[in-house]
């Protein structure tokens, strides 16, 4: 049997090459979405070579001087000398259509690329040296690497201030609240504007805060609002998760879920909760010890798939190391710098929650700070935004300063405190919730009575260590 051909079309490659031979402003069309590797023949990356040089240095791209800057590289008749190169001019007669030429070149390449990394991933396949699970995710990553030909360059400043000032232009006229995702919270999104497509934000606390509860919370309410929503659960499995999501949608109490001691009508909210949730686009990984590389392969994979706008990692000390050797400072530094990797590619926020140190509990009163996400690795570091999650009920403190109890009803809700501590030149406050810990569920409190249990810290302080001038 012949050995198959790798796509290609020299047809197309000597229609590109002569609208850029025909026309200069053809060359800057075509460059701005071909590269040179896009060309299949390797006499027409040596003619593109030479047209590249042409053009930067200002001269005319016509033929005389195009088989001039050959001889002198002496290339020419490795190019198909003078015949070959009038043949291409002469193939021309518009260069209307060379964008969609080089659209197509750009496919086929693609298409090559493709195969390359499919028969590099079947040669690794047969290494029995190496984990197959580390080969199979190397390989998707590779995979979907060689997908991505969405190439980005220099912009013109006036384009991207457009773009700037459409979404200015929308928030202002009340079309739209701020230009992230949000958490589901205004007073957080009043501060935090949303989480952006490319940050990565963290919530840090000490165990029984609610972290876990909080990130579901976020990946739920944006997910019932349609947007896609991948969940990464390094602690707990996706049956334990969906019960808390169920608890929390059907306001009915976790721990009659996790005993199966449900009443009737109990179980008709679960039933209607359970209808809604099924049809969301939220998606749970529950791999446990995720090493970066599988993070990076399975979150491309899921933005390819399923167009996921956002990424929840619970939680970030549990991320598995490049090495055996790292303890969970090094792997959380090491994640997050992944993280701010992959959030950039993917053009997606990342939240990712984070259990702080003990030393918390020895402040008084026990409020995260930037100082204990430093504690952590790079995480105050590398995080766009950072924000501490503590609970005065959990610590049996029952009453603010001014005798406002912290317990809110009879459902056992109480005070839940969001310190922002880094938000990139803006903003650093407290922003007062409601938790529900029986539902798993925090719920905005009404601002008269939020403004009670504020801890006196005035709003618009800036935060000066990432302020921008």
């Amino acid at each position: 049997m012949s050995e198959r051909v790798s796509p290609h079309s020299i047809e197309t490659e000597q229609e590109v090459l002569g609208a850029m031979m025909l026309r200069r402003e053809a060359i800057s069309r075509a460059l701005a979405i071909v590269t040179r590797e896009d060309f299949y023949r390797g006499r027409h990356r040596e003619i593109l070579d030479a047209i590249v040089k042409l053009y930067e240095d200002g001269e005319p791209v016509d033929l005389p001087i195009l088989i001039q800057v050959l001889e002198r590289r002496h290339t020419l008749e490795e190019c198909g000398g003078p015949g070959y190169l009038a043949e291409i001019g002469a193939r021309v007669g518009t260069v209307a259509n060379v964008e969609y030429h080089a659209r197509q070149l750009v496919e086929l390449a693609t298409r090559r690329r493709v195969i390359a990394r499919a028969g590099q991933l079947q040669e690794e396949a047969y290494d029995t040296s190496q984990p197959i699970r580390e080969t199979i995710h190397r390989g998707v990553s590779g995979l979907l690497a060689a997908c991505d030909v969405e190439r980005k360059g220099l912009e013109p400043v006036g384009d991207v201030g457009d773009a700037v000032m459409r979404e200015l232009e929308e928030i202002r006229a009340g079309r739209k609240a701020f230009s992230g995702i949000s958490t589901g919270w205004g007073g957080l999104d009043h501060f935090l504007g949303g989480m952006k497509p490319g940050e990565v934000m963290a919530l840090g606390a000490r165990p029984g805060m609610g972290k876990t509860a909080w990130g579901l919370n976020v990946a739920m309410h944006n997910a019932l609002k349609g947007v896609p929503v991948a969940f990464f659960s390094l602690e707990m499995g996706a049956d334990e998760l969906y019960g808390r999501l169920l608890g929390s949608h059907g306001m009915v109490n976790g721990l009659s879920i996790r005993m199966v001691r449900i009443r009737d009508e109990e179980w008709q909210s679960l039933g209607a909760a359970h209808k809604e949730l099924r049809a969301i686009p939220l998606y749970i990984d529950e791999s446990s010890s995720l090493t970066p590389m599988e993070f990076r392969a399975k979150v491309h994979r899921a933005k390819v798939i399923f167009g996921v706008r956002l990424v929840v990692v619970d939680f970030i000390q549990l991320m598995a190391g490049s090495s055996p050797k790292m303890d969970d400072t090094d792997r959380a530094s090491e994640a997050m710098e992944t993280f701010r990797e992959v959030a950039k590619d993917a053009d997606v926020p990342i939240l990712t929650l984070s259990q702080l140190k003990q030393e918390v509990d020895k402040e008084k009163p026990p409020r995260p700070t930037l100082f204990h996400f430093k504690q952590t690795g790079k995480i105050a570091e590398l995080a766009h935004k950072a924000v501490g999650l503590w609970r005065p009920s959990f610590y049996r403190i029952e009453a603010h300063p001014n005798g406002s109890p912290y317990e809110l009803d009879e459902r056992g809700s109480n005070v839940a405190y969001f310190n922002i501590v880094k938000n990139r030149g803006a903003p650093v406050d407290e922003v007062v919730l409601e938790f529900v810990p029986k539902y798993g569920l925090f719920n905005s409190l009404p601002p008269q009575i939020a403004a009670r249990y504020r801890h006196g810290r005035s709003y618009g302080q800036v935060d000066e260590e990432d302020a921008p001038f």
